[in-house]
């Protein structure tokens, strides 16, 4: 499947609710940290920003979606964003109360997705007021 910014709303969509409002996406790279033990992950996700939630969607070898999970923002501690040196992306980090932290490494330009830089900064600017 080629990703775009068109089949990157179709694989959201079944994710939604009607009540779930202003969904900002992007495509990029998920590192796990539970406690001192860090798990790199190759893999590419799509995440997907409402109001209320962040939605993960795992994409296989041929970018097909295999796996989701959606995440209350009341799960989380605290997030922080930063731009990466040359701000060629972002960097945020979601911390949760059991030792648990998710890093997302995520390029402003990517080939396909022409809202990913638009996207990317209002996410960090929401995520900036909601963890202030």
């Amino acid at each position: 499947m080629k990703i775009n910014d068109d089949t990157i709303t179709e694989i959201l969509s079944p994710c939604l609710k009607k009540s779930d409002s202003v969904l900002y996406y992007c495509y990029g790279i998920i590192n796990a940290k539970i406690g001192s033990m860090i798990t790199a992950d190759d893999r590419n996700y799509i995440i997907g920003f409402t109001d209320k939630k962040l939605i993960i969607i795992r994409l296989d070898g041929e970018e097909e979606p295999k796996k989701s999970i959606a995440i209350s923002y009341k799960q989380i501690k605290y997030a922080t964003t930063s731009n990466w040196l040359l701000g060629f992306g972002y960097t945020i980090k979601m911390y949760f109360d059991n030792e648990f932290m998710l890093e997302f490494e995520l390029k402003k330009n990517v080939l396909g997705i022409k809202e990913q830089k638009e996207n990317l900064r209002e996410i960090c600017e929401m995520l900036n007021k909601k963890f202030e």
